[in-house]
Formats: C-alpha cells, structure tokens, sequence
C-alpha cells in the first residue's frame, strides 16, 4: 500500500504537482534546514548554500550566480526558464513560474479533451487548479459549473443525469402497471411524489403518486379494490347462517355500513358486515358465554381449596381475585391459575425454614 506523503501546508504549486520520488527528495532536503540561532553568520551561510544547491538539483535546474549570496537568487529551470527568487519561497516548494503558466494552459487544453469524450465543451478560459470550478457545457447544450476532479471522477451534466434516472424509474413503474395487467398513460416523471395517470385492465382510470405504486406492497386500482370489498347480500345471509343466524337487511351499501343481525337466541343488533367476516357475532351471546367461564374460574379454585372472588370473566390475562384455604387473597390471571400456580403467600411459607419467618403467612388467630 502506497505511504501518503504529507507536504508543507503552504506548499507551492511545483511540489504539490511533483513525483512521489521528487517529494521525497525535496521534504528530506529541507527537513535539516540551518537555522542562524547559536552559529556564526559565515556557518549558517555555507549551510544555506548547501541546501539551495540541493533543492535546485531536485528540480535538475541550474544556480547562475552562487557567487553573489544566498538571498537574490536567479536560477534556471530544465526548460530555459530564468527564476529569480529567494531561498524562503524556494524553501516552500516554489519554482518556476513559465513553467507554471505552462501548467496551466496544458491543463486547460486536458479538461477540453475530456469535455469532448463527453461531447461537451469545457467554456473557461483559466484553469487554477483540481479544486477551481470550470464552465461546463453538455451536448444537450446544459451549462453549469464543477472543479475538474468531480469530472475527472467521472461525473458529468446533472440535469441530463436526472433525466436518464427518471426515464428510468419511469419506466420501472410501466413494468409496475403491466405486471398489473394495466397500463401508465403518463410519459413524464417528475419525482416520487408527483402523481401518474393509470388505466387498470378493467378500464378504470386514476391518478397516484409513484411512491404508492412502487411500494412493497405493491397497491394498485382502488376502484377493483372497493370492489372486492363490497358484499352482496346473498354472501352476508350465508356468512350469519353459519353462525345460525340471519342478516336482516334489505339493502347492502358497504362493508363499512351498520346493518341489523338476529343470532340462533333472537338477540338483534347493528354491525359492519366487515366486523361479522373477521369473525365477531352477538355480543348478548359472549357475555352469556362470559357467566359460563367465571363459573369454571369458581370449579378451577373450588379444586384447589379456594375461592375466585370476581364475578366478571374477560379473558384470559385479565387478572381475577382468588382466595386460599387459609385466607390469603392475590390477584392474578386465569391463564397463571390454570397452569398449577396458586397462591403466593401459601408457596412463600412452604419455603420458610424458621417458626419466626413462618408466622408472617399464617392467618392470625383470632
């Protein structure tokens, strides 16, 4: 794995845009610079001399004139290009500025030959660099603005990139609608929340939104749906005939709509026909059914010694009040009494080990 080199903060354009071996030769240059702190003004100029000719190697150019000091420094780059400069900017990476401008126009021309892969055009005039944004133009004629890194990765026009990811899930949705055995009569997608126009294959046209249609749980034509939801009355006589009963109603509006029910006991009422279909029936009957369980909740404590103390049976973890042989009273559920579990206190005492603890859930004498 390739090691990162890490440059100066204010590295100059040369040394951010140089080789990794050319970095590395630079940073190990100037990583001793000389300092004039605690040396003679002489030490500290050879020192300084030795590190400038160093970093013109690095670069392969050319010191003119070593003889005349270490502050005025006119150097050569490879390409003929005079550099006049002082060892502070040669020390940040700094180099020649032909070179640069150089740079600069060959970059321009490079991000014109990648727009043309594209079939677009790259408008700027001025490339600073990757991190500057240019003037863009697709072949669909959209202008708009990116650095040259966000297009090098390979990302282009926005808008025509939206335009093909919506042709896309649009046509997602007409398989959707097909797959129905219906049709999408829209031909544009906006977004997800923008409705469609639809045709299911029994001729019934809506409007909804993609989001809907695209769902997991695949909803379609709420008309056909209404439809499979209305009853006739024929199907809700038979539906309350199995349960011994009649539907008294005349006339059927929804499954939504109250109408009259009489049970096997002549008991009468209102409800849905959906209620009846999810299996509810004479609420004058459950309750008669009700007396009946709290009945067994009596034989169940009865069985064991007891009491049950309540009058009302609902279910079967709605809690009930029990009582003991020897007079504790709890509360807890039909379902914990039927599976052998009974009174608390009388199971504490069967574990108490001392007469001291024991008396504690003995009934008092009186």
């Amino acid at each position: 794995m390739m090691t990162l080199i890490k440059l100066p903060e204010k590295a100059g354009f040369a040394l951010r845009h140089a080789p990794p071996e050319q970095q590395r030769a630079f940073l190990a240059v100037i990583e001793s610079w000389p300092s004039n702190v605690g040396q003679s003004t002489q030490a500290y100029s050879e020192q300084l001399k030795a590190k400038i000719a160093q970093i013109v190697a690095v670069w392969g150019g050319v010191w003119l004139n070593p003889e005349e000091g270490n502050q005025k420094l006119k150097l050569q780059c490879t390409q003929g290009h005079l550099i006049n400069t002082r060892p502070f900017y040669l020390r940040q990476g700094v180099w020649c500025t032909g070179c640069y401008v150089e740079s600069l126009r060959d970059s321009l021309h490079s991000m014109q030959a990648l727009a043309a892969k594209r079939k677009g055009v790259c408008l700027s005039s001025e490339y600073l660099n990757s991190r500057s944004k240019l003037l863009w133009q697709c072949e669909q004629g959209h202008i708009w603005e990116a650095t040259s890194d966000f297009v090098k990765a390979g990302n282009w026009c926005s808008i025509c990139y939206l335009q093909h990811k919506n042709a896309n899930y649009l046509n997602k949705i007409k398989r959707i609608a097909e797959q129905h055995g219906g049709k999408c009569l829209s031909d544009v997608y906006v977004n997800t929340k923008t409705k469609l126009k639809f045709r299911c294959a029994k001729g019934h046209e809506w409007e909804t939104t993609p989001q809907i249609i695209g769902n997991a749980k695949g909803s379609w034509c709420p008309e056909c749906k209404h439809d499979s939801q209305r009853g006739t009355l024929e199907e809700l006589q038979a539906i309350a005939a199995e349960q011994g009963g009649r539907c008294l109603a005349a006339v059927f509006v929804s499954v939504n709509h109250k109408v009259a029910w009489q049970c096997e006991q002549g008991h009468v009422w209102e409800a849905e026909p959906s209620r009846i279909k999810s299996g509810s029936w004479c609420k004058s009957c459950a309750h008669a059914s009700l007396r009946l369980t709290i009945e067994e909740m009596q034989q169940l404590a009865i069985s064991r010694g007891g009491k049950c103390l309540s009058t009302e049976y609902l279910n079967s973890r709605t809690k009930l009040r029990w009582q003991c042989a020897l007079g504790h009273v709890w509360e807890a559920t039909p379902a914990h009494v039927k599976m052998t579990t009974w009174c608390p206190e009388c199971f504490y005492l069967s574990q108490c080990r001392s007469d001291k603890t024991r008396k504690k859930y003995l009934p008092s004498k009186k």
